[in-house]
């Protein structure tokens, strides 16, 4: 691969526009012949196993909840009856 200065940046903005879903994740550039920056990855997967056990309250989550349901509304069932949801929990 030609690399220039703009390599970077190019690549990150081709994986930002491929994988729109996952643009929470980090990405990162390593060899896996070489070993170049191996070591970064373990980092990014302490960030994520701890992002991962994080909990979030009920109350927090009900809000949020809330606020999706106001923003937009469940679909209603075939009889024309609107959907509830009452509360949501984190397992």
């Amino acid at each position: 691969v030609d690399k220039d200065s703009n390599t970077y940046d190019k690549s990150v903005k081709y994986v930002r526009e491929e994988l729109p879903q996952v643009r929470w994740a980090p990405i990162i550039f390593l060899s896996a012949a070489t070993g170049q920056r191996v070591g970064k990855l373990y980092g990014v997967i302490d960030d994520a196993l701890t992002a991962h056990r994080k909990r979030v309250p009920t109350a927090i989550l009900n809000e949020v909840l809330r606020d999706a349901i106001l923003w937009q509304p469940p679909p209603a069932r075939r009889s024309g009856q609107s959907a509830r949801v009452y509360y949501c929990h984190q397992v």
